[in-house]
């Protein structure tokens, strides 16, 4: 596996995503392609730092010669390189050093409120890059995230459960100490997804509580299946369904 990663200031957000999103869907399928804002040091104040704007790049070719083609798509078209705040390419790395990374991104005892949505594929890049630009450019605590996943091209999704997904994939991590802070962060997070739930497709169940938003996460017609099938075997709704289906 290689990997390469691409750091600015956040001022640079709209000349970097809609590189990120063009360049997804003519590269390589067996990459994982990421953008993600946060801060660079969760352990000094906001007062004293800047959010950065990290492109993380990551090959499953099965070949080194594969990978670095794949990584090289992005090389060679960055934007701003001149204004890149630190550049790593070409780097070795393994699931299990992946894995340390993001672990260390979500540090424990701390308290958190997530959220995510599915945006629609059918919309212009700009579009896109304009319904997240508040969320990425706003994140309320020195330890929140955002990111940005690129799913293209999208797969053919078989008859199974988690039956939604589009080509955008937005994901959001408040994170923070205190428990007065709660209403703050949990208020910030609902206020910025009611803000663009108008270019949503629906959601991935496991980043999401239904108690506090609702929205779809099975495709329509798979939704119905499942709801024939409880009609039929429990009419009197014995056993609870998901928040999300309308016959809650």
């Amino acid at each position: 596996m290689l990997a390469s990663t691409y750091t600015w200031d956040i001022s640079e957000y709209d000349t970097v995503m809609p590189w990120v999103i063009e360049t997804s869907r003519i590269a390589n399928k067996d990459m994982e392609i990421t953008a993600v804002s946060c801060y660079p040091d969760p352990n000094q104040p906001i007062s004293s730092q800047r959010l950065q704007l990290f492109v993380h790049l990551i090959t499953f070719n099965l070949s080194l010669e594969q990978a670095r083609a794949s990584l090289d798509l992005f090389a060679k078209s960055v934007p701003r390189r001149d204004q890149t705040l630190a550049i790593h390419e070409f780097e070795t790395t393994s699931l299990a050093k992946e894995f340390l990374h993001e672990s260390a991104a979500f540090p424990e005892r701390h308290r958190y409120s997530v959220d995510n949505m599915w945006i629609k594929s059918d919309l212009p890049t700009e579009k896109v890059v304009d319904a997240m630009r508040e969320i990425f450019t706003t994140l309320p605590t020195v330890q929140s995230s955002a990111m940005y996943f690129n799913m293209a091209p999208e797969p053919a999704i078989s008859d199974m459960a988690l039956s939604l997904q589009t080509e955008h994939w937005l994901t959001v991590t408040c994170a923070w100490n205190q428990p007065e802070d709660d209403a703050d962060c949990q208020d910030w997070l609902r206020g910025r997804f009611k803000n663009v739930n108008e270019v949503s497709s629906g959601l991935y169940i496991g980043d999401s509580d239904f108690q506090v938003r609702r929205a779809a996460f099975l495709a329509t017609e798979n939704m119905e299946k499942v709801e024939t099938v409880r009609e039929l075997w429990d009419p009197k709704g014995l056993f609870c369904s998901y928040l999300g289906s309308d016959k809650t």
